[in-house]
């Protein structure tokens, strides 16, 4: 069975990843800025805030599955539910041997959606902060136009916010990729859908690399 459009993240990420591109290049226009600073909250319609706000769903989406699926259905990929799924979907031995997990590497892995989550929220602070501080310097030191567009982004800063973001899509690709692993590893796909999950674990880390040369 095909795995739907809408469980590849991968793909999500990357057509949101041009969108925010062109998104950007646009609100470098004067004229577009104009337009966006006469709405009520202008910072919203920016292209970091939408970013940011899109990368927090995508994250949240990751970690809700894998709450509901990895945490709570196998008990944290329990040894005992994972033999039971094995003997369910007729798991050979030799796949048994390799997808074994060692108990010390089994909380290792399953405690890094967490880090990784809790990265993520360092980042978001320091994205807001920079923000924040960039909209209120324009405010007090800037020329007329910077005071009145104030939520627009220098160049300088533009490249700053970039440097944030960029460990916010590892982040996310990252914890995309250990519960596709963990589908594999415990049994949940099996035959040409274990195949997918394994592509799809290998594309999710490209994507991120591309992010980091952009």
């Amino acid at each position: 069975m095909a795995v739907p459009f809408w469980h590849k993240l991968v793909f999500l990420m990357l057509i949101f990843l041009i969108f925010s591109g062109v998104w950007r290049a646009l609100g470098r226009n004067q004229s577009v800025q104009k337009v966006l600073h006469k709405f009520p909250v202008p910072v919203l319609l920016q292209w970091y805030t939408i970013g940011f706000v899109a990368f927090a769903f995508f994250l949240l989406e990751c970690l809700g599955n894998i709450v509901l699926f990895d945490y709570r259905d196998t008990d944290f990929l329990d040894p005992g539910k994972i033999e039971d799924i094995w003997d369910e979907k007729n798991i050979t031995q030799d796949l048994r041997d390799d997808f074994q997990i060692p108990g010390w590497l089994r909380w290792t892995s399953l405690l890094s959606p967490i880090v990784g989550a809790i990265a993520f929220m360092i980042l978001l602070v320091h994205a807001t902060q920079n923000v924040a501080h960039g909209s209120r310097w324009r405010k007090e030191n800037g020329t007329e136009e910077e005071k009145t567009l104030n939520w627009k982004t220098s160049d300088r800063q533009e490249l700053v916010l970039l440097v944030v973001s960029m460990p916010a899509v590892f982040i996310i690709m990252s914890v995309r990729s250990s519960q596709r692993m963990w589908m594999v590893m415990r049994g949940w796909h099996t035959g040409a859908e274990a195949a997918t999950d394994l592509a799809l674990f290998h594309e999710n880390l490209e994507l991120a690399a591309v992010c980091q040369y952009y």
